[in-house]
C-alpha cells in the first residue's frame, strides 16, 4: 500500500515511488527541473508540463526567476577571472610538483 502526504502546495505525492505519477504534479519535481533545465533542454512533455505548472505555481516562477539570477550572477564573476591567470612558471612548477607525487608518493 502507497503512503499519500501532501506537500506545501497542497497536491499529492507518494512516498513509496518518489519518481512515480504522482511525483510528476509535485512542486518538488519543478524546482528539479528547473535546475537540469539549466544544463540541457528538457524533453519535450516536461517542458509543456514544465510551463503548465510554471502558469499555476508562483512559487516555483518565483524559483526559476531566481536560479537564472544565480547562474547569471555567477557567469559574471567567473567571467571577470580571466585576467588573473597565474603565470606560466608557476602552472608549470605545480605541474611538476604533482607529478613527481603521484609517481613517487606523498611521502
Amino acid at each position: 500500500m502507497t503512503e499519500i502526504n501532501s506537500n506545501f502546495a497542497g497536491e499529492a505525492e507518494q512516498c513509496s515511488e518518489p519518481h512515480g505519477f504522482f511525483y510528476r504534479f509535485t512542486c518538488k519535481y519543478y524546482t528539479e527541473k528547473a535546475i537540469e533545465r539549466e544544463d540541457s533542454p528538457l524533453s519535450l512533455s516536461d517542458s509543456i508540463f514544465f510551463r503548465l505548472h510554471h502558469v499555476i505555481c508562483t512559487f516555483c516562477r518565483r524559483f526559476a526567476r531566481q536560479q537564472r539570477a544565480i547562474r547569471k550572477g555567477i557567469e559574471v564573476i567567473f567571467s571577470d577571472q580571466d585576467t588573473e591567470r597565474l603565470p606560466e612558471s608557476a602552472r608549470n612548477e605545480i605541474n611538476a610538483s604533482l607529478k613527481s607525487k603521484l609517481t613517487n608518493g606523498p611521502f
